[in-house]
């Protein structure tokens, strides 16, 4: 078994919207702690900032999202609409 920390950044690029996915594959977040970090914004101001900010630019449907399992990693999902010039 390695012991090889990976983060891996991607992007999805679909007609109306895109994805990055920031993922690693860490000791990931408990249900509960992850609950927090979704629900508790004083405890966590930063990302429910950005959060909060994206969806007041461009709509509800848009801005941060996670999941995780623990012992296998998180991943952080950051979803924009796609702007057409």
């Amino acid at each position: 078994e390695s012991n090889e920390k990976i983060l891996q950044i991607k992007n999805q690029i679909c007609a109306d919207e895109i994805v990055f996915t920031v993922s690693d594959n860490g000791m990931g977040i408990t249900p509960e702690k992850l609950e927090e970090l979704l629900n508790h914004p004083s405890e966590n101001y930063g990302a429910q900032n950005v959060h909060h900010r994206l969806q007041l630019l461009y709509g509800r449907k848009y801005g941060l999202s996670y999941e995780s399992t623990l012992c296998h990693g998180t991943t952080v999902m950051i979803t924009l609409p796609r702007l057409l010039p």
